[in-house]
């Protein structure tokens, strides 16, 4: 319950915290149960899923936990109540254009064919929609075929995920890094303050790390580009307060692999 890279809602953790402690005998002490209730991480448990837990008898016994991680939280404090673990969604099978395949976890998206069927790239978005908070995920690039295209970054939910890369940005409902032939990463978009040269950022390789940071509060998606050790960075937005956003990736041609990581990978 204390790992970050715990790769569980946190609801789940909450209702495996209570199967727990009925299973004991003889049942653990308060200051046990405390103990380890004070590691849920209440902030990050939805809205529908917490007004169910907070009127359960182990919540009520113990109500300063979850009113302290609550105040910490609307305070940005940053401590082990409030942090995100790892990436808790996954890409979306139900919100994908045609010729993307997502696996069964939600983590792996591949390009299948060619084109999609009316010849443009094709998208799938995030299964998490995020209104508010920081966020953070990695990209993985596993591989990518001679000519294929590929973008990453946020979108809104009523993105076509047929939309091509050019006529989501004019349509202003995503903001990516893209790096299409010769897979120069460039941004997308007019509304950013400051778009970086061709030069600026590196080739996009296979193997290459992209790192997301969503913060919704401030408006502001920044990315870093992780290869070996060496890192680059760029701030693709600062104008995305009060829009309501998924990840996203585009993808166009063959031999595209892409893979969200774990917060535990390194």
């Amino acid at each position: 319950m204390m790992d970050d890279a715990l790769h569980a809602p946190e609801h789940v953790v909450f209702e495996a915290l209570i199967r727990w402690i009925a299973d004991q005998a003889p049942p653990p002490s308060e200051s046990v149960e405390s103990e380890l209730l004070s590691h849920v991480r209440f902030p990050h448990i939805r809205a529908e899923a917490l007004k169910t837990i907070e009127a359960h008898p182990l919540v009520l016994k113990h109500a300063s936990l979850p009113l302290r991680a609550l105040r910490e939280a609307l305070s940005k404090e940053d401590t082990p109540r409030t942090r995100q673990r790892c990436v808790p969604w996954g890409f979306s099978n139900e919100r994908k254009g045609s010729g993307v395949e997502v696996s069964a976890d939600g983590l792996t998206v591949s390009r299948v064919g060619e084109t999609s069927d009316n010849g443009t790239c094709s998208g799938v978005l995030g299964s998490e929609k995020f209104t508010s908070g920081s966020h953070r995920w990695r990209i993985l690039v596993e591989s990518l075929g001679d000519d294929s295209w590929f973008a990453a970054g946020v979108a809104t939910e009523d993105i076509d995920p047929n939309e091509s890369f050019s006529g989501a940005r004019r349509s202003g409902k995503s903001w990516a890094i893209f790096a299409g032939s010769p897979r120069r990463l460039r941004t997308s978009g007019t509304i950013y303050d400051t778009s970086p040269a061709e030069g600026d950022l590196p080739k996009l390789e296979s193997d290459d790390v992209l790192e997301f940071d969503l913060d919704m509060g401030k408006g502001v998606l920044s990315l870093a580009v992780h290869r070996g050790s060496s890192v680059f960075t760029s701030t693709l937005c600062k104008t995305l307060a009060g829009v309501h956003l998924c990840p996203f990736l585009q993808v166009y041609g063959q031999g595209v692999v892409a893979r969200l990581m774990l917060r535990s990978e390194p």
